[in-house]
């Protein structure tokens, strides 16, 4: 603001003003200007009012948030500007928590142990209703148990656990949510397979084929006959050397057997009498027909011709309805067996004639 007297004084910044003039009478005249200036006002207020309220004060009248001015004049009749920054706070909080199976969480007012949504109405500092919105997760506790297996000579050391000897074990840990957890180890300890056999009988007699084996074990992993089989139950259709390679959690069993036919026996005598009376023939002695199927059984003299020729009687010491003469002939027999399919076998010898 300037302040002018008769155009010749022209200040704005307050103080103390001299100047000289000369009266319309010629005589030199002084005139002292002390300079006042007052202030005009440019202010802001800041202001929270609760939900409901209305802001009366400064010659506002204001409910809603938002930023007003009024322009007022000072006792001195200067302009001043006034703003309003109202703000109407909504307090409506979400507490996200977790604590764990069995806690209780005890904060803001709360006092919660089961997982869920809570809401409780509260006071702000200004005094406002406050609403907090509480999500609490329950976290749980963990008891767990499981089994593993070492070879022996071994340890265990997963999980916290370092043991070498069978048993039950414990161990009291965090989860990744920090709540306690029990975890229970149940440890065997497996015996080295050294010199471990799991066919008892390596020596099969085999009366009837198929036969079958079973090496299944516990801790195995795989199997392999040397007949490519990998089956731990292996059925066996020829007689023969098998041999199996079984992978162990703790190394490898070898194993093996022999798988025959039984021997079949045939008695044939070395000399016989022929009597009608007591029906004497001479024929091979064997066990069962069911085991030995004659083919032919064959009688020769002593130039090599045949005289007895039959696959089910015996020979009665004649040729051409007439006992032959004391003395040795020569036998022949062809046979099969019931464990050896087509095959047929030969056994020749001497008997001795005898009358």
């Amino acid at each position: 603001m300037k302040y002018i007297v008769n155009l010749v004084l022209n200040e704005y910044l307050e103080g103390l003003y001299t100047h000289s003039y000369q009266t319309i009478k010629g005589c030199d005249s002084i005139v002292n200007l002390n300079l006042k200036v007052n202030p005009t006002y440019h202010d802001t207020l800041y202001v929270e009012i609760c939900q409901g309220e209305t802001y009366n004060q400064n010659g506002f009248n204001e409910s809603v948030e938002g930023f007003y001015t009024h322009a007022f004049q000072t006792i001195k009749g200067c302009d001043s500007i006034v703003n309003l920054n109202l703000v109407n706070p909504d307090y409506v909080d979400t507490i996200h928590a977790e604590i764990c199976n069995g806690e209780i969480y005890t904060q803001n007012g709360f006092n919660e142990n089961i997982e869920g949504f809570y809401t409780k109405n509260l006071k702000s500092l200004k005094g406002c209703d406050s609403i907090i919105n509480l999500s609490l997760r329950v976290n749980p506790k963990y008891n767990i148990s499981f089994d593993s297996v070492i070879c022996e000579g071994t340890s265990y050391t997963l999980n916290g656990f370092n043991e070498s000897n069978q048993g039950t074990y414990s161990q009291v840990l965090s989860s990744s949510k920090g709540c306690d957890s029990i975890v229970n180890l149940n440890l065997s300890v497996i015996e080295t397979p050294q010199n471990y056999s799991l066919i008892d009988n390596k020596y099969v007699i085999a009366e009837e084929l198929p036969i079958t084996i079973d090496v299944s074990c516990q801790n195995c992993i795989s199997y392999f006959w040397n007949t490519g089989s990998r089956d731990s139950i292996y059925e066996i259709n020829h007689i023969g050397n098998y041999y199996v390679s079984i992978e162990h959690v703790c190394g490898m069993i070898f194993d093996s057997l022999i798988v025959l036919y039984p021997d079949v026996y045939i008695y044939i005598p070395n000399a016989f009498t022929p009597n009608e009376n007591k029906n004497n023939t001479f024929f091979p002695v064997f066990e069962t027909k069911e085991k030995v199927i004659i083919e032919s059984f064959e009688i020769y003299n002593r130039w090599g011709a045949i005289i007895y020729s039959s696959k089910n009687k015996g020979w009665d010491g004649k040729y051409n309805s007439k006992y032959c003469d004391s003395g040795v002939y020569v036998w022949r027999l062809l046979y099969k067996t019931k464990y050896t399919g087509n095959n047929i076998f030969e056994k020749t010898g001497d008997i001795n004639l005898i009358r």
